[in-house]
This record gives C-alpha cells, sequence and structure tokens, in this order.
C-alpha cells in the first residue's frame, strides 16, 4: 500500500470512526429491543444484520425523518402518491416499497421465518400501508426487517462461497443499499463503487464506500452486544 492511499485510509477511518461510534450508541440505547430480535432469529448472525444497516445510522436525521413520515402518511397510506414507496425513513432508512419487496420475495419463494411478517389477505390495502408504516417507525421492526433481509440473502445466495467474513459483509451490505432484488454479478459491481452518503448525483462532495462502513463497523462494534 502506497503513502497516498495509506492516507486516504487513515483519513477514511478517521472521518467514519466517531459516526460509526453513533451507530453503536443507537444500538446500545435499544440493547432490550436487539436482545429480543436476536433471540427470534437464533440462527442468523446478528453481527453481519448489524453492520449491513449501521452506516444508514450516520444519514439518519431526525428532523427529516418527522417531515418524510408526515409525507408518507398523506401519500404512502392513502395511495395518493405513487412515488412515496420509495422515501426512507427511520435509522436503517427503509422504505415502504422495500419492505413489499421483502414480502413478496418470501411470498414467491414460500421462505417460512421464525416471525411472519406478513399482512393478513383480509386488510384492506389501506390497512397494509397504514401498518407498513406504523411498523417502519419502530425502531424494533425495523431489527426485524434487517434480520428478514438477511435470511432472505442466505437464501437467495446460498449458493455463494465467500472467502472471508468482510466479503460477505460487502455483499449484503452493498445488496441492502443497491438492490437485493438483481443478480450476483450487478451487486458485486456495485459493491467497488463510491456513492455514500451522496450518491451519484452529489458524487462531487466526495463519497466513500457504503459497503467497507459495515465492515468497519464490523470490526469495531459487534462484537460488544451480539
Amino acid at each position: 500500500m502506497n503513502l497516498v492511499l495509506t492516507f486516504k485510509f487513515l483519513l477514511f477511518f478517521q472521518i467514519y470512526s466517531s459516526e460509526l461510534k453513533i451507530s453503536d450508541e443507537v444500538f446500545q440505547a435499544n440493547i432490550n429491543s436487539v436482545i429480543k430480535v436476536n433471540s427470534i432469529f437464533c440462527s442468523n448472525d446478528a453481527r453481519v444484520v448489524y453492520s449491513i444497516v449501521a452506516p444508514e445510522i450516520i444519514r439518519y436525521v431526525q428532523i427529516k425523518d418527522f417531515f418524510e413520515v408526515k409525507s408518507l402518511e398523506i401519500g404512502y397510506v392513502n395511495n395518493k402518491v405513487k412515488n412515496l414507496s420509495n422515501f426512507s425513513i427511520g435509522y436503517f432508512q427503509m422504505k415502504p416499497q422495500f419492505i413489499e419487496q421483502l414480502e413478496d420475495y418470501l411470498l414467491n419463494n414460500k421462505l417460512v421465518l421464525p416471525l411472519n411478517i406478513i399482512l393478513p389477505n383480509e386488510y384492506s390495502n389501506l390497512k397494509k400501508r397504514q401498518t407498513r408504516l406504523n411498523r417502519l417507525q419502530s425502531f424494533e421492526w425495523q431489527l426485524i426487517y434487517a434480520h428478514v433481509f438477511f435470511s432472505i440473502m442466505e437464501n437467495k445466495f446460498c449458493n455463494i462461497q465467500y472467502c472471508t467474513i468482510e466479503e460477505k459483509i460487502k455483499f449484503y451490505a452493498t445488496a441492502y443499499n443497491f438492490d437485493f432484488k438483481e443478480s450476483f454479478e450487478k451487486i458485486n459491481a456495485m459493491s467497488k463503487k463510491r456513492l455514500f452518503p451522496w450518491g451519484s448525483k452529489l458524487s462531487k462532495f466526495g463519497n466513500d464506500n457504503y459497503s467497507d462502513l459495515s465492515v468497519k463497523f464490523f470490526h469495531l462494534y459487534s462484537n460488544r452486544f451480539f
């Protein structure tokens, strides 16, 4: 590793270590929910699950979340604005559309989990949308959905062999931040791009790699509460 790369690595570590500490503090503040959900999905590697979503806490801004929730209540729940299903809310920046995609995967692949997240058929579409939004405003439910995502990844990519745990975290974190419905090749290609936290449209402000942050969280904090 040359001096330039070494400097960039150390700078990256210094800049994001404090932010990732905030992610750890959020988990610590909700430790009862963490323990409860871990006990339900006891076969999952919780260290990996929460490393996947930890970088999103950096991007989470409470006042922004407030306005997004209000917008969703008006638009998504009442089905007045189609694109509102793609708004992110909560510490893990989950979208209602993402939850719908998790539900669809479970149904289409007949995947049975320790906790059933599928909404009853007798629910109206309005009640389903309201229920999803209510759940997304709960830290515990976002933990549950994070575990559901992990279980789906384990099922969908069960034939993939990872050389290291870090390689697996990078792939899963990219699928979470990008699109888990995509192919292995597309997700793997995205894992090498620097799009966090601004995305491609605002990359001039400086981006880093989302999955690198997940790996960093894994090494710094994941053993503290699992």
